[in-house]
């Protein structure tokens, strides 16, 4: 059956048998106006650039009988632009439905408000590209909010794998070679960049993430036959996230102030022994001046103590010769 709508093909294009000629549709639909209209080519198809005057009878009828038929015309005449131009933007069919479905609901809200000299093709593709903008946004946090619940479901797993790996880490870690090891701790609990790695260990990237590949597997091996089972990409996980873990608050600073103590009083304590030395060897020679000093002061006072002696015998010599003991009287 042939509707108002269809639209006429390319004169170079051949035309398919079935299609009533023009002088037969004329005579079963006489107040039927047939438009004819351009397309200009873009880029995800084709785009109409003129409303057409039969788009602005059936948004009468609609608007003024309620009818579903011309509405049904509209929306099966512009729902290709719709469709395309929708997903285009939210690049997935469901969404380009859901968007399409959406502006042709707005349509029919505001139908009754649109001016008679709308073109409805543009006021469709403007409709169109700020309910794919909305739809892109509400996705955006729909899948936000999935993403942190993932990773709170995978932060609450790792937690209890991280019970069973945390008493054994640490022997686990020793077991590896120095290379490995080291690439672990700069992978995992450093969480460094394949490319630091490598330029740290003297290799490049590749080699390093072999390597780190490597090391991941000996310790998910250990602690396997330790009877903790966990793949690869969970003990990753784990030793990213649980590994190494905020010190105190405060620490860094009282370890800082510590440290600086200690070289003050290690600083201090050699001073100290060196005047120490210094006053060891000044008291000394202050203690043999000292004896000296009473040793040459003791002789100089027993010398005087003598000669004081000495000449009291003198005297008391001279005196009895002077006046012998017979002749007192």
């Amino acid at each position: 059956m042939f509707h108002a709508g269809t639209k006429l093909r390319d004169p170079g294009r051949k035309v398919k048998r079935d299609t009533p000629p023009a002088a037969e549709v004329a005579r079963l639909w006489p107040n039927l106006r047939i438009t004819i209209y351009g397309r200009i080519s873009a880029g995800g198809g084709d785009i109409l650039v003129k409303m057409t005057a039969s788009d602005l009878e059936l948004m009468q009828q609609y608007v003024r009988q309620g009818s579903e038929e011309a509405f049904e015309a509209l929306v099966s005449r512009h729902l290709d632009l719709v469709y395309s131009a929708a997903l285009r933007q939210v690049r997935s069919p469901q969404l380009a439905e859901e968007v399409a479905q959406s502006v042709f609901a707005d349509l029919a809200r505001n139908a009754p408000r649109l001016k008679p000299d709308t073109i409805l093709t543009a006021w469709l593709y403007q409709v169109t590209r700020r309910t794919a903008i909305d739809v892109i946004r509400r996705e955006s946090r729909r899948q936000l909010r999935e993403q942190i619940a993932t990773e709170m479901n995978a932060l609450n797993a790792t937690t209890a794998d991280w019970t069973h790996i945390e008493p054994l880490l640490d022997e686990a870690m020793q077991a590896l070679d120095e290379t490995d090891r080291a690439a672990v701790l700069l992978r995992y609990f450093e969480n460094r960049s394949l490319r630091e790695v490598g330029a740290t260990l003297g290799t490049s990237d590749d080699a390093a993430q072999k390597r780190v590949s490597r090391a991941v597997e000996r310790l998910r091996e250990f602690f396997s036959k330790r009877g903790t089972a966990i793949g690869s990409s969970g003990l990753v996980a784990v030793l990213s996230t649980n590994a190494v873990q905020s010190a105190p608050i405060g620490l860094s600073s009282m370890i800082s102030a510590a440290a600086a103590l200690s070289g003050t009083a290690l600083h201090g304590a050699t001073v100290l022994g060196s005047a120490k030395a210094v006053a060891s060897t000044t008291f000394q020679k202050t203690l043999i001046a000292a004896v000296i000093a009473a040793g040459v002061g003791t002789g100089v006072y027993e010398t005087r103590q003598v000669s004081r002696l000495r000449n009291e015998a003198q005297t008391l010599s001279n005196s009895m010769t002077r006046y012998p003991t017979g002749s007192a009287n």
